[in-house]
């Protein structure tokens, strides 16, 4: 059996175990899979947002998905605001556009939330 099998199969069985522990209720299966959902959602956005290489050196397409996150806007303001020493009004764009990303998520979990309490 090949490497690449070998992987398959590893990747085959966490997610068969990861959907098992989503269909178990139970509160330690939460506590399990939150920080894994939150990792797999996180890492990816971590990479296409320019904290470990420039944006400009990835392809189209991924720029352009990078232009949707809401860290790209961070690390930008972060990095603007630590080495060149600029002042937060000189941050504006980035910090009108995480707060925006911020109400809209906001206004979309609201009603989520509302939903999954009421079942």
């Amino acid at each position: 059996m090949g490497v690449k099998q070998e992987l398959s199969n590893a990747l085959w069985i966490t997610w068969k175990d990861l959907m098992e522990l989503r269909r178990s209720k139970s509160r330690m299966a939460m506590m399990i899979l939150m920080p894994l959902i939150m990792m797999t959602l996180t890492m990816p956005m971590l990479f296409l947002s320019g904290i470990f290489f420039p944006i400009q050196m990835m392809p189209s397409f991924m720029q352009t998905i990078a232009y949707w996150l809401p860290f790209t806007y961070a690390i930008d303001a972060i990095r603007r605001i630590m080495i060149f020493g600029v002042a937060l009004t000189s941050v504006g764009v980035d910090l009108l556009v995480m707060i925006s990303f911020g109400v809209v998520m906001l206004l979309i979990a609201i009603p989520a939330f509302n939903r999954a309490m009421t079942k």
